[in-house]
């Protein structure tokens, strides 16, 4: 066997070394590279469960919508129900086992939107003589007498100063098309009322 030179052993150490070094690199860069895939998909599960969560509440948010309504008079089962938003007034009967015989519906407009705390009164047909007009839900506060917009009568609507029976029944068009008043302003959004008009009945309505 040949002896090496000192040259030659230098040679082939250095070569040794470089091999080596070049094995330490390419593990250093292949773990950095999987740790920096571990870390980012660990990042998406994050924002995943991030965005999940966001869904679960906001449905929780759509569930919790509930309005609770009591019906009385000429049904079936008069009582407290939750309802949900959009829900109409036949939708309560319906729930509370409909009308019984002697129920008066001509009077109910059984096409209005269902709104919180509201309470619905089904007349009989042997009422007539105890009503002026149709009573389907109470529209003024027991507090204050004040009207409700969200359920009053057309009847009820009269009795506003300067609502006669056209404008009553443009208010009780619009709530049946755009839904309830959120706010007493919102009158100003129905036809023949101005801002003249507003400031003569907004001490005199209501929305809730």
């Amino acid at each position: 066997m040949k002896k090496l030179s000192l040259r030659e052993w230098l040679v082939l150490i250095a070569s040794s070394l470089m091999v080596l070094f070049s094995l330490g690199l390419f593990a250093f860069v292949f773990n950095r590279d999987k740790s920096t895939t571990t870390v980012e998909q660990s990042e998406w599960a994050f924002l995943e469960g991030q965005d999940e969560e966001e869904t679960t509440e906001e449905e929780s948010s759509v569930e919790e919508m509930e309005l609770v309504v009591d019906i009385k008079g000429a049904i079936k089962r008069p009582g407290i129900y939750v309802m949900e938003e959009g829900e109409r007034i036949h939708d309560v009967i319906n729930k509370a086992g409909g009308l019984i015989d002697e129920a008066d519906d001509l009077q109910v407009n059984l096409a209005s939107l269902v709104t919180d705390e509201m309470v619905i009164y089904i007349p009989s047909i042997h009422d007539e003589e105890a009503y002026s007009g149709p009573l389907q839900v109470s529209a003024t506060s027991e507090a204050d007498g004040l009207i409700n917009l969200n359920t009053a009568t057309q009847a009820e609507l009269e009795q506003l100063p300067g609502v006669g029976p056209s404008k009553a029944a443009q208010i009780i068009a619009y709530r049946e098309e755009h839904g309830s008043f959120v706010d007493i302003e919102d009158l100003k959004k129905v036809s023949g009322f101005g801002e003249k008009s507003f400031e003569q009945l907004k001490a005199l309505i209501i929305t809730k």
